[in-house]
């Protein structure tokens, strides 16, 4: 009786742990495909990325790049802690305590271009 609970709570656990990378891994390539069909041109201004500062049309700035992340704060896992930053400089919280090293590997599919350099 108990190996048989057991093995239904693993299947279910495995059934459930399969959809749910089924659903993020759909929702991921579709914004992919959204992501590219929109490809601005670079250097941007510090003015030109101020502009871009709603959970519709996100850019931030780190480390002197610029990057739309309009399509990656539904998958956010620290929910709307990247609200914060939208439209501006996000390289201190980026760089902060609480990202793991694959933010690093994720970062640059949402790149589109170099911030300009001050005059």
């Amino acid at each position: 009786m108990l190996f048989e609970f057991i093995a239904t709570m693993v299947a279910g656990a495995i059934a459930i742990f399969i959809i749910i990378k089924t659903c993020g891994s759909q929702k991921t390539t579709e914004k992919k495909e959204t992501r590219s069909e929109v490809k601005p041109e670079g250097p941007f201004t510090k003015e030109e990325v101020a502009k871009h500062n709603s959970p519709d049309d996100a850019w931030i700035i780190i480390d002197g790049k610029v990057y739309d992340i309009t399509d990656y704060i539904d998958i956010h896992p620290g929910g709307e802690a990247i609200l914060g930053p939208l439209g501006g400089d996000a390289s201190k919280g980026f760089h902060g305590p609480q990202h793991p090293v694959t933010v690093f590997d994720v970062i640059p599919e949402y790149f589109i271009g170099e911030l300009k350099k001050s005059q």
